[in-house]
């Protein structure tokens, strides 16, 4: 989110970073729909927070999926064009088969979630982007 604001605030002035903050995005995106499906929501796969403590399984997953929903969000809102749209999903596609052969038991799990987040994320990117050319 900090990189999000900083590309906010300097526009173009550095398209490498923004750049970098999208792929970042992405590659967060699928690493967490695998911490989606861990072996049980027990232990280190529930959410810590300082002081608090560990939270409850649902707590964890509503947060793991606000997080990709974010992550992606975030990421297509970033997007100029088509050939970065491009890139970005080739950046999803290859960061999903690094983490597939990492932990192939949630393969698919994973790959159905990240597809049905991508294009929801997208779809809202979309509409917010085009809603807000419609007020310039």
């Amino acid at each position: 989110m900090l990189l999000f604001w900083l590309i906010r605030r300097r526009g173009d002035a550095v398209p490498s970073l923004r750049l970098f903050a999208i792929g970042g995005s992405l590659a967060l995106a699928v690493h967490l729909c695998f911490d989606f499906f861990p072996r049980g929501w027990v232990g280190f796969a529930l959410i810590h927070i300082p002081v608090y403590g560990r939270t409850t399984a649902l707590f964890s997953q509503t947060w793991i999926i606000l997080s990709i929903g974010i992550c992606l969000y975030v990421a297509f809102l970033m997007v100029r064009n088509i050939i970065e749209l491009v890139l970005s999903i080739g950046n999803l596609i290859i960061s999903f088969i690094v983490s597939a052969v990492e932990d192939s038991r949630a393969a698919l799990l994973a790959l159905m979630l990240l597809a049905l987040a991508t294009v929801v994320t997208t779809v809202m990117a979309r509409q917010a982007r085009t809603a807000a050319a419609r007020r310039v």
